[in-house]
Protein backbone atom coordinates (compact mmCIF):
# COMPACT_ATOMS: atom_id res chain seq x y z
CA UNK A 1 0.00 0.00 0.00
CA UNK A 2 1.16 3.64 -1.04
CA UNK A 3 2.33 5.83 1.62
CA UNK A 4 0.82 9.38 2.16
CA UNK A 5 4.66 10.95 1.16
CA UNK A 6 4.76 8.88 -1.75
CA UNK A 7 0.85 9.56 -3.14
CA UNK A 8 2.19 13.37 -2.82
CA UNK A 9 5.42 13.21 -4.81
CA UNK A 10 3.68 11.49 -7.77
CA UNK A 11 1.68 14.41 -8.02
CA UNK A 12 3.88 17.31 -7.63
CA UNK A 13 5.95 17.07 -10.63
CA UNK A 14 9.53 17.80 -10.45
CA UNK A 15 9.83 20.83 -11.88
CA UNK A 16 12.30 23.67 -10.72
CA UNK A 17 10.17 27.19 -10.19
CA UNK A 18 12.72 30.48 -10.36
CA UNK A 19 12.54 32.08 -7.12
CA UNK A 20 11.17 35.24 -8.27
CA UNK A 21 13.11 36.83 -4.96
CA UNK A 22 16.31 36.49 -7.28
CA UNK A 23 17.69 37.40 -10.46
CA UNK A 24 20.67 36.41 -12.52
CA UNK A 25 22.81 39.07 -13.30
CA UNK A 26 24.56 38.89 -16.98
CA UNK A 27 27.60 38.19 -15.46
CA UNK A 28 26.29 35.77 -13.64
CA UNK A 29 26.17 36.85 -10.50
CA UNK A 30 23.21 36.76 -8.39
CA UNK A 31 20.57 39.34 -6.77
CA UNK A 32 18.10 39.14 -3.73
CA UNK A 33 15.41 41.43 -4.35
CA UNK A 34 14.88 40.67 -0.83
CA UNK A 35 17.67 41.98 1.08
CA UNK A 36 16.96 45.20 -1.11
CA UNK A 37 14.23 44.99 -0.25
CA UNK A 38 14.57 45.73 3.69
CA UNK A 39 17.43 47.54 2.90
CA UNK A 40 15.13 50.23 2.04
CA UNK A 41 12.48 49.81 4.82
CA UNK A 42 16.00 50.33 7.22
CA UNK A 43 17.03 53.42 5.02
CA UNK A 44 13.43 54.80 5.49
CA UNK A 45 13.18 54.07 9.32
CA UNK A 46 16.43 55.74 9.84
CA UNK A 47 15.46 59.18 7.35
CA UNK A 48 12.74 59.60 9.93
CA UNK A 49 14.36 59.13 12.64
CA UNK A 50 17.19 61.45 11.37
CA UNK A 51 14.24 63.75 10.22
CA UNK A 52 12.91 63.81 13.90
CA UNK A 53 16.22 64.40 15.54
CA UNK A 54 17.15 67.51 13.50
CA UNK A 55 13.32 69.08 14.10
CA UNK A 56 13.78 68.44 17.49
CA UNK A 57 17.45 70.04 17.47
CA UNK A 58 16.18 73.05 15.39
CA UNK A 59 13.21 73.79 17.84
CA UNK A 60 16.06 73.05 21.07
CA UNK A 61 18.20 76.15 19.24
CA UNK A 62 14.77 78.21 18.48
CA UNK A 63 13.53 78.06 21.93
CA UNK A 64 16.93 78.85 23.46
CA UNK A 65 17.36 82.11 21.51
CA UNK A 66 14.41 82.95 22.39
CA UNK A 67 14.67 81.94 25.98
CA UNK A 68 17.91 83.48 26.07
CA UNK A 69 16.90 87.27 25.23
CA UNK A 70 14.41 87.02 28.14
CA UNK A 71 16.82 85.57 30.15
CA UNK A 72 19.38 88.80 29.59
CA UNK A 73 16.61 91.23 29.46
CA UNK A 74 15.61 89.98 33.33
CA UNK A 75 18.98 89.99 34.38
CA UNK A 76 19.39 93.16 33.21
CA UNK A 77 16.63 95.08 34.62
CA UNK A 78 16.85 92.64 38.10
CA UNK A 79 20.31 94.08 38.41
CA UNK A 80 19.11 97.45 37.97
CA UNK A 81 16.63 97.61 40.75
CA UNK A 82 19.32 96.28 42.49
CA UNK A 83 20.94 99.62 42.30
CA UNK A 84 24.31 97.79 40.00
CA UNK A 85 25.10 99.99 37.32
CA UNK A 86 23.26 100.54 34.01
CA UNK A 87 26.61 98.86 32.44
CA UNK A 88 27.37 96.11 34.35
CA UNK A 89 23.72 95.36 34.51
CA UNK A 90 24.07 95.19 30.46
CA UNK A 91 27.26 93.32 30.19
CA UNK A 92 26.09 90.53 32.80
CA UNK A 93 22.58 89.95 31.10
CA UNK A 94 24.70 89.91 27.43
CA UNK A 95 26.87 87.09 29.01
CA UNK A 96 23.99 84.84 30.46
CA UNK A 97 22.40 85.45 26.55
CA UNK A 98 25.14 83.90 25.02
CA UNK A 99 26.39 81.04 27.93
CA UNK A 100 22.49 79.53 27.52
CA UNK A 101 22.20 79.81 23.55
CA UNK A 102 25.77 78.20 23.65
CA UNK A 103 23.97 74.85 25.87
CA UNK A 104 21.43 74.96 24.24
CA UNK A 105 23.34 74.58 21.16
CA UNK A 106 25.00 71.64 22.91
CA UNK A 107 22.14 69.85 23.78
CA UNK A 108 20.84 70.17 20.48
CA UNK A 109 24.10 68.57 18.71
CA UNK A 110 23.97 65.63 21.77
CA UNK A 111 19.84 65.17 20.85
CA UNK A 112 21.06 64.26 17.03
CA UNK A 113 23.91 61.88 18.42
CA UNK A 114 26.66 64.49 18.07
CA UNK A 115 29.00 63.90 20.52
CA UNK A 116 30.11 66.52 23.05
CA UNK A 117 33.79 65.86 23.20
CA UNK A 118 33.93 66.07 18.84
CA UNK A 119 31.72 69.05 19.40
CA UNK A 120 33.72 70.92 21.70
CA UNK A 121 37.25 70.38 19.17
CA UNK A 122 35.15 71.25 16.41
CA UNK A 123 34.29 74.79 17.96
CA UNK A 124 38.16 74.77 19.32
CA UNK A 125 39.18 74.49 15.25
CA UNK A 126 36.80 76.40 14.28
CA UNK A 127 37.43 79.39 17.41
CA UNK A 128 41.16 79.28 16.59
CA UNK A 129 40.44 80.01 12.70
CA UNK A 130 38.18 82.91 13.88
CA UNK A 131 40.61 84.29 16.05
CA UNK A 132 42.96 84.19 13.61
CA UNK A 133 40.77 85.75 10.79
CA UNK A 134 39.36 88.59 13.23
CA UNK A 135 42.10 89.09 15.37
CA UNK A 136 41.90 92.94 15.08
CA UNK A 137 37.83 92.93 15.75
CA UNK A 138 39.30 90.72 19.02
CA UNK A 139 40.70 93.56 20.42
CA UNK A 140 37.62 95.84 20.39
CA UNK A 141 36.25 92.50 22.61
CA UNK A 142 38.98 92.19 24.90
CA UNK A 143 38.92 96.16 25.27
CA UNK A 144 35.43 96.56 26.28
CA UNK A 145 35.91 93.95 28.80
CA UNK A 146 38.48 96.02 29.97
CA UNK A 147 36.23 99.28 29.83
CA UNK A 148 33.06 97.39 31.02
CA UNK A 149 35.80 95.66 34.46
CA UNK A 150 37.84 99.16 35.28
CA UNK A 151 34.42 102.01 34.57
CA UNK A 152 36.13 105.17 33.22
CA UNK A 153 32.58 105.83 32.33
CA UNK A 154 29.27 104.72 32.37
CA UNK A 155 26.39 105.44 30.51
CA UNK A 156 25.22 108.82 30.88
CA UNK A 157 28.66 110.25 31.35
CA UNK A 158 29.88 112.81 28.75
CA UNK A 159 33.36 112.36 27.71
CA UNK A 160 35.71 113.75 25.19
CA UNK A 161 38.19 111.23 22.87
CA UNK A 162 40.23 112.88 20.78
CA UNK A 163 37.96 115.39 18.45
CA UNK A 164 34.71 113.47 19.47
CA UNK A 165 32.51 114.50 22.72
CA UNK A 166 29.00 113.28 23.81
CA UNK A 167 27.33 111.71 26.22
CA UNK A 168 27.38 108.06 26.49
CA UNK A 169 24.07 105.61 25.65
CA UNK A 170 25.61 102.44 25.26
CA UNK A 171 28.60 100.49 25.87
CA UNK A 172 29.25 97.02 24.22
CA UNK A 173 31.43 94.41 23.50
CA UNK A 174 32.87 95.96 20.19
CA UNK A 175 32.28 99.60 20.25
CA UNK A 176 30.77 102.12 22.86
CA UNK A 177 28.01 104.62 21.34
CA UNK A 178 28.29 108.23 21.92
CA UNK A 179 25.11 110.90 21.22
CA UNK A 180 26.82 114.24 20.71
CA UNK A 181 25.16 117.57 21.75
CA UNK A 182 24.01 118.12 17.72
CA UNK A 183 22.26 114.38 18.38
CA UNK A 184 24.53 112.82 15.87
CA UNK A 185 24.84 109.26 17.22
CA UNK A 186 29.04 108.15 17.17
CA UNK A 187 30.23 104.38 17.45
CA UNK A 188 33.99 104.73 18.66
CA UNK A 189 35.78 101.22 18.83
CA UNK A 190 36.50 100.07 21.88
CA UNK A 191 40.28 99.58 21.25
CA UNK A 192 40.74 103.29 20.36
CA UNK A 193 38.92 104.19 23.49
CA UNK A 194 41.20 101.95 25.83
CA UNK A 195 44.13 103.35 23.60
CA UNK A 196 43.71 107.05 23.95
CA UNK A 197 43.43 109.80 26.66
CA UNK A 198 40.24 109.92 27.20
CA UNK A 199 38.40 112.69 29.24
CA UNK A 200 35.33 112.22 31.48
CA UNK A 201 33.48 115.53 32.15
CA UNK A 202 31.02 114.19 34.29
CA UNK A 203 33.04 111.29 36.58
CA UNK A 204 33.41 113.59 40.05
CA UNK A 205 29.89 115.41 41.24
CA UNK A 206 31.95 118.96 41.95
CA UNK A 207 33.35 120.62 38.61
CA UNK A 208 34.76 123.83 38.42
CA UNK A 209 33.61 126.58 36.15
CA UNK A 210 36.00 129.32 34.56
CA UNK A 211 35.60 132.37 32.80
CA UNK A 212 37.94 134.71 31.09
CA UNK A 213 37.17 138.11 30.52
CA UNK A 214 39.09 141.06 28.82
CA UNK A 215 39.61 144.25 30.77
CA UNK A 216 40.53 147.72 30.00
CA UNK A 217 44.08 147.95 30.79
CA UNK A 218 44.73 149.66 34.31
CA UNK A 219 41.38 148.38 35.87
CA UNK A 220 41.26 147.68 39.18
CA UNK A 221 41.24 144.34 40.74
CA UNK A 222 40.22 146.08 44.28
CA UNK A 223 36.80 147.23 42.28
CA UNK A 224 36.31 144.14 40.09
CA UNK A 225 36.31 142.24 43.22
CA UNK A 226 34.16 144.25 45.33
CA UNK A 227 31.82 144.18 42.11
CA UNK A 228 31.69 140.44 41.32
CA UNK A 229 31.83 138.56 44.98
CA UNK A 230 28.50 139.80 46.18
CA UNK A 231 27.13 138.32 43.05
CA UNK A 232 28.73 135.04 43.84
CA UNK A 233 28.05 134.55 46.98
CA UNK A 234 24.78 135.64 46.86
CA UNK A 235 24.16 132.95 44.18
CA UNK A 236 22.33 130.17 45.76
CA UNK A 237 24.11 127.26 43.32
CA UNK A 238 27.63 128.15 43.56
CA UNK A 239 30.09 127.15 46.74
CA UNK A 240 31.69 129.24 49.36
CA UNK A 241 33.89 126.21 49.74
CA UNK A 242 36.40 125.68 48.02
CA UNK A 243 36.09 129.76 47.36
CA UNK A 244 36.05 131.43 44.15
CA UNK A 245 39.05 132.52 42.63
CA UNK A 246 39.79 135.99 40.98
CA UNK A 247 42.41 137.42 39.74
CA UNK A 248 44.39 139.10 36.58
CA UNK A 249 45.50 135.89 34.46
CA UNK A 250 47.81 137.91 31.82
CA UNK A 251 47.96 141.03 29.57
CA UNK A 252 47.63 140.96 25.57
CA UNK A 253 46.55 143.20 22.87
CA UNK A 254 46.65 146.16 25.53
CA UNK A 255 44.00 144.74 27.40
CA UNK A 256 44.30 142.65 31.31
CA UNK A 257 42.45 139.33 31.19
CA UNK A 258 40.60 138.72 34.08
CA UNK A 259 39.88 134.84 35.10
CA UNK A 260 37.18 133.67 37.27
CA UNK A 261 36.81 130.74 38.83
CA UNK A 262 33.93 128.95 40.85
CA UNK A 263 32.90 125.61 41.74
CA UNK A 264 29.82 124.51 41.03
CA UNK A 265 27.66 120.51 41.05
CA UNK A 266 28.33 118.52 37.94
CA UNK A 267 24.53 118.25 37.07
CA UNK A 268 23.93 121.85 37.29
CA UNK A 269 26.86 122.53 35.08
CA UNK A 270 25.61 123.23 31.51
CA UNK A 271 22.82 125.67 33.05
CA UNK A 272 25.34 127.43 35.01
CA UNK A 273 27.95 128.38 32.60
CA UNK A 274 25.76 130.84 30.34
CA UNK A 275 23.61 132.11 33.51
CA UNK A 276 26.80 133.06 35.68
CA UNK A 277 28.07 134.49 32.67
CA UNK A 278 25.40 137.10 31.94
CA UNK A 279 25.66 137.74 35.75
CA UNK A 280 29.28 138.52 35.58
CA UNK A 281 29.01 140.64 33.35
CA UNK A 282 25.90 142.83 34.43
CA UNK A 283 27.83 143.11 37.94
CA UNK A 284 31.25 144.78 36.14
CA UNK A 285 28.35 147.03 34.05
CA UNK A 286 26.74 148.03 37.25
CA UNK A 287 30.15 149.05 38.76
CA UNK A 288 31.40 150.86 35.58
CA UNK A 289 33.21 148.12 34.33
CA UNK A 290 33.29 147.77 30.55
CA UNK A 291 34.07 144.00 29.03
CA UNK A 292 36.44 145.05 26.26
CA UNK A 293 35.35 143.26 22.77
CA UNK A 294 38.49 141.04 21.76
CA UNK A 295 40.71 141.95 19.17
CA UNK A 296 40.17 142.31 15.53
CA UNK A 297 42.95 139.28 13.45
CA UNK A 298 43.31 138.76 10.01
CA UNK A 299 43.54 135.43 8.35
CA UNK A 300 47.75 135.40 9.65
CA UNK A 301 46.18 135.52 13.15
CA UNK A 302 47.86 139.10 13.70
CA UNK A 303 46.31 141.96 15.32
CA UNK A 304 45.01 144.41 13.12
CA UNK A 305 46.18 147.76 14.46
CA UNK A 306 44.54 150.14 11.77
CA UNK A 307 41.25 151.03 12.89
CA UNK A 308 37.82 150.20 10.95
CA UNK A 309 36.52 153.14 9.38
CA UNK A 310 32.71 152.62 8.70
CA UNK A 311 31.06 154.50 5.78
Amino acid sequence: MSTPASIVSTLTPNVNLPDLGRITLPDGSRLDLRFLDNTAERAIANTSEVVVMVVLALLVITLGWLVSNKLAGFTQRGLIRAKFEETFAAFIGSVARYVLFFTCVLAAFNIMGISLVSTMAVFGAIGLAVAFALRNTLSHVAAGIMLIVNRPFKVGDYIEIDDHEGTVKRITLFNTEVNTLSNQRVFMPNSKIWETVLINHTYNDVRMVEFSLPLPFGTSLAAVRQAIVPMLQAHPKTFAKPEPLIGFDKIEHGTILLTVRVWIKMKEYSELRYSLLENLIVALQANKISVVAPALRNLNDATVTKPIRRK
